[in-house]
């Protein structure tokens, strides 16, 4: 393999070489400091003690319980609870107005535009995604 790059570091961790003792120090370097920001919002924002958090931040997985015994979180719910703690804690109307953005797939898409522009439904639309051929197909 042969890399063409513009920087000394531009491929820094590529699968193609092992990293250098230098850009292995940058990394964790980096790595410290995102942790060391990541503990003192924690820290400042929860109001725990320096060496609980410390026993507790150390990349494990947290159930959402666990994370509520450790005091990490307030209370568990789901995404209607947290919209209406949101409703509560902003002061709004029992009922406001709530935008909700609709994700839909690209052939969902075309679908659509087929019929707009062409008066008739896609028959069938084949995809392929990471090597996988997927195909869609719809009745009229």
């Amino acid at each position: 393999m042969e890399v063409i790059k513009s920087g000394a570091h531009k491929d820094i961790g590529s699968p193609a070489r092992a990293l250098t003792a230098e850009e292995k120090k940058m990394l964790q370097a980096s790595i410290d400091d995102a942790y060391a920001q990541f503990f003192d919002a924690v820290r400042q924002g929860r109001h725990l003690d320096p060496e609980k958090l410390k026993s507790i931040a150390d990349g494990r997985i947290f159930t959402g319980r666990q994370a509520k015994e450790e005091g990490l979180v307030d209370e568990l719910g789901n995404r209607q609870d947290a919209v209406e703690a949101a409703i509560r804690l902003a002061h709004l109307p029992a009922k406001p107005y709530i935008i909700t953005e609709e994700r839909k797939s690209f052939s969902a898409f075309l679908q659509h535009m087929s019929s707009q522009f062409f008066n008739q439904p896609l028959q069938s639309l084949q995809e392929t995604v990471s090597g996988t051929s997927v195909e869609y197909r719809w009745r009229p």
